[in-house]
């Protein structure tokens, strides 16, 4: 053990060996010889679990690089830039501590930004999107600790903060199907193919007339739009390429609206915008209000293109939704769903499903009430 000239003292130990079979020294620094050597015994201490200490020295923004390295290979390029985004949140605030020392609360600090600003739409965050920040710096750490850097998941101890109350999904009924279907309005095709295939907006806008095979009765998703930068990009996930049923009702419908190429859904001749879509849909809640409104208090509806309706209002989500309960109803299998609809973990179908078997065991209850009345 040596003192400085700083007046700390020091003393190297030998950690590992590198890829030459050179040893790798570590020296270890004090303000007294006994810090040294209690410094000293928990480095060995960790060697002797097993610990790569030069790796545990190594800051949680390096482990995360070298993790957003190895993903960048197994995952889509969509798929890879929303984890990488949700990663740099931590890094930001993280990035340079050693992945050693970070704590519960570090992480818990982090997340509670996220909460009450999301970076990607600047709102309060939901509940589900925080899980997937969180899962996604628990990677993190469990790839560190699959490498023998650290044995402490601080992940594991973190609580999630409050977040957005979450909205609730609902699927449209009989008679708002039927309702649909007497629509004059130019947005009646995409609202129903929304309603009887199930595919999100952004599929919706890029689908072409050469991924539909009327011969076949199938849809072939394999793009989605990207409403912000006006390009195609992959499906949400992996399993977003898939192939969809057509239905009969679906069949007629594309039957009478099919042309030789080119986009299935347009405006005015141009490509489908965010507004635009929003519009659509506006228009057609006006026209259901003027035809079957007037039995809930007025609510207004619409982001650029405000309407006031006293029917109750959906949205394009509500549709795939409704889409999702008809495979339910009908008696669709959970994997057999979960493919359709392009889910890439069966735990995401399997809520859904779970929460529309709730439903019809209280609308089953309700049936039982008003008979024995």
């Amino acid at each position: 053990m040596k003192q400085r000239a700083d007046g700390r003292y020091c003393q190297q130990i030998v950690i590992g060996k590198d890829i030459n079979n050179k040893k790798i020294v570590k020296t270890v620094y004090g303000k007294s010889p006994e810090e040294v050597e209690d410094k000293v015994k928990a480095i060995k201490t960790d060697l002797g679990r097993g610990v790569d200490v030069a790796g545990a020295d190594m800051t949680f923004g390096e482990w995360a690089r070298l993790f957003l390295k190895r993903e960048e290979r197994r995952l889509s390029h969509s798929e890879y830039t929303c984890k990488k985004s949700r990663i740099t949140c931590f890094t930001d605030n993280i990035g340079k501590i050693p992945i050693k020392n970070v704590k519960p609360h570090n992480i818990e600090t982090c997340l509670d930004e996220i909460a009450q600003c999301n970076p990607r739409t600047k709102k309060q965050t939901a509940e589900k999107t925080l899980k997937e920040y969180r899962n996604d710096c628990n990677q993190v750490f469990k790839y560190a600790q699959k490498n023998r850097a650290v044995t402490f998941n601080p992940c594991e101890f973190v609580t999630l903060p409050i977040a957005k109350p979450k909205k609730e999904r609902r699927a449209l009924t009989k008679d708002e199907r039927k309702h649909l279907e007497s629509l004059t309005c130019e947005g009646k095709f995409i609202l129903m193919t929304a309603c009887y295939s199930g595919l999100r907006k952004g599929e919706l806008a890029a689908l072409t007339w050469q991924d539909i095979d009327l011969k076949k009765r199938t849809i072939t998703v394999n793009k989605s739009w990207n409403f912000k930068t006006k390009s195609l990009k992959d499906p949400k996930t992996k399993a977003g390429h898939r192939v969809v049923p057509i239905t009969d009702k679906l069949y007629t419908l594309l039957k009478q609206n099919k042309k030789k190429s080119g986009l299935v859904f347009t405006y005015k001749g141009e490509h489908l915008t965010d507004a635009t879509c929003d519009k659509l849909l506006m228009d057609a809640l006006s026209e259901l209000d003027s035809k079957y409104g007037g039995d809930i208090p007025p609510v207004k509806v619409g982001s650029k293109y405000q309407r006031i309706i006293t029917i109750k209002p959906f949205g394009y989500h509500d549709l795939r939704h409704t889409y999702t309960s008809l495979l339910y109803q009908s008696g669709v299998d959970l994997y057999s769903a979960m493919e359709i609809l392009g889910h890439s973990n069966i735990q995401t179908t399997l809520s859904v499903y779970t929460h529309l078997q709730k439903e019809q065991k209280t609308q089953s209850i309700d049936k039982l009430n008003d008979f024995l009345k």
